[in-house]
């Protein structure tokens, strides 16, 4: 777990620093806030999520599937809802990281 987030958080970095450096002109004024860091953050966590369930899910074609219960060990303690989620989540739909909805301002808790 600490590779997978380690490697997407450095292709994140590098990705908003690219986007700053020759979108934006380097403008210090025009930094990514931190509401749209953490929020581009949690979408390239869950597309980790969601590319790891297909692998354990379909067949093998060209690349190697990974074990069912090596997905579930890897993502324990960080899906939202755990308690709530099927007994064989991997092949479920709609599996997040957790979001902290206690966390979100106000009038933003749906």
């Amino acid at each position: 777990l600490y590779t997978i987030i380690l490697t997407e958080s450095m292709y994140l970095i590098w990705l908003l620093r690219c986007k700053w450096r020759m979108d934006k002109g380097s403008d210090p004024a025009s930094l990514h806030s931190t509401a749209e860091i953490t929020r581009r953050w949690r979408a390239r966590i869950n597309r980790r999520i969601k590319l790891d369930q297909a692998m354990a899910t379909r067949k093998a074609h060209k690349w190697k599937k990974l074990s069912r219960s090596l997905v579930e060990r890897t993502w324990h303690g960080t899906l939202d809802n755990e308690d709530g989620l099927p007994q064989d989540w991997v092949g479920a739909c709609g599996v997040l990281v957790g979001t902290g909805v206690e966390a979100r301002p106000p009038g933003r808790n749906r």
